[in-house]
């Protein structure tokens, strides 16, 4: 009974042995049909390389493609809009105004009670390129490729305004300035960013058939990469206008009530890393020169970040008020400069997927390959800016009964993190001579 147990083993593996050998050898001499050059010095290849056969060719090939991306990323969000009162029957009737009540507000009839919403820029899509040239090696069907990537965007705006009047504020994110011993009601905030990519990748790769149908190309290499951010954003604030204390401007009393204060603040954030890349290149031919490719790669990029912040704030006197200088800057409530430099290892995803179309030409002496598809890059941990963010405390009274609907209380917040996307669509050309 062993004994037949063991013979029938024998034969199973002994078929599927047969079997397999016979299958590998009609997919590779059926490829390597397809590609004669393969045949004369990789006949016995268990995968062989895949290549255009051009007749007389030098094996060069060059590449351009057309890039309309969105670049998108989180931890931007530049203010909150929100309304703090939750109904008009504790406001003053007949004011004209959303003004609460001194009893209302000892009765805790609204203190805490918000909503509203977090604003972001709009993040716009905008053009690129990217070019590149490759070389089919000698070496068992190697090749090298490098190619440059080019992704500038225009200044991507937002907007968050309101009227502090009716109960509607705005709350702003970066902004490190209230008005000294006294609070800020902010109305408006306005973003504005810009980024500017560029990328170098060096590849070595091989690209094989795995079956009739299927070719993987898994590749090595480098990554150089410059990313540059800047952010803008500008808020407009007022004294509290439900008080009637002031403050000393050249030995003048003003009501805060009658200043508008401008705030600016300018960031910077810039990354350069180079490291190691690696990933896999995939064709799914589908017959007539199409095929599905589908793409992925990583990278490790050790890089220095430099970022740079810097806030400016000035009060106007409003119009009609009499006390010099007016108009124009009355105060300069401060400056502040702000800078973080640092070295880090920041990790990357590449994702493409698309169609592509093949053709040889003229005696075939050279091949054309067209290709549009979605790509989607991910850069981890880009977003560095320095911020200050602001809480929003109870309502209160002081002691000489004045209403303090907000305070801006300030909150250190020296590193957003956020990662960078850039995705969209690609259309490419490829030519090889």
């Amino acid at each position: 009974m062993i004994t037949r147990k063991k013979t029938l083993s024998l034969i199973a593996f002994s078929l599927l042995a047969l079997t397999t050998a016979h299958a590998a050898q009609t997919a590779t001499g059926t490829n390597l049909q397809q590609n004669p050059r393969a045949s004369k010095s990789n006949a016995s290849t268990i995968n062989p390389p895949v290549r255009p056969v051009l007749p007389d060719a030098v094996d060069f090939f060059i590449d351009g493609e057309f890039l309309w991306w969105k670049a998108r990323e989180t931890g931007l969000d530049f203010a909150t809009k929100t309304t703090y009162y939750p109904n008009s029957s504790i406001f003053s009737p007949g004011s004209g105004s959303l003004i609460p009540t001194a009893s209302s507000i000892q009765n805790n009839q609204f203190i805490n009670n918000y909503s509203g919403n977090v604003k972001n820029p709009h993040f716009k899509w905008a053009p690129g390129f990217r070019v590149g040239i490759g070389f089919n090696m000698p070496f068992d069907g190697w090749d090298i490729y490098l190619n440059w990537t080019r992704l500038h965007t225009s200044e991507c705006h937002g907007k968050a305004a309101t009227n502090p009047t009716f109960g509607k504020i705005v709350i702003p994110e970066f902004q490190p300035f209230e008005l000294p011993d006294q609070n800020l009601v902010y109305s408006s905030a306005d973003p504005s960013w810009r980024l500017h990519y560029d990328s170098i990748d060096l590849e070595l790769g091989r690209e094989f058939y795995v079956s009739r149908r299927l070719t993987l190309r898994p590749f090595i290499g480098l990554r150089e990469a410059w990313i540059r951010q800047k952010y803008k954003i500008s808020t407009q604030g007022i004294g509290e206008v439900y008080t009637t204390q002031a403050i000393t401007i050249d030995e003048v009393n003003v009501f805060l009530n009658d200043l508008t204060v401008y705030n600016t603040v300018r960031m910077k954030n810039d990354f350069n890393g180079l490291g190691p890349r690696a990933g896999l290149n995939t064709d799914w031919y589908l017959g007539a020169g199409f095929s599905i490719f589908g793409d992925f790669g990583v990278a490790l990029l050790l890089g220095n970040f430099d970022v740079q912040y810097n806030a400016t704030a000035d009060a106007f006197l409003d119009p009609g008020v009499t006390v010099p200088p007016n108009p124009g800057p009355t105060e300069q409530f401060g400056t502040t400069t702000l800078s973080n430099g640092f070295h880090d290892t920041r990790a990357t995803v590449d994702l493409g997927l698309g169609l592509r179309y093949a053709h040889k030409f003229s005696d075939d002496r050279y091949r054309v390959r067209v290709a549009v598809g979605w790509e989607a890059h991910e850069f981890f941990s880009q977003n560095q800016f320095i911020s200050f963010e602001n809480d929003i405390l109870p309502i209160q009274l002081d002691s000489d009964g004045d209403i303090y609907p907000i305070s801006s209380k300030l909150q250190a917040n020296t590193e957003r993190r956020g990662d960078l996307s850039l995705q969209g669509l690609t259309a490419s050309v490829r030519f090889d001579f």
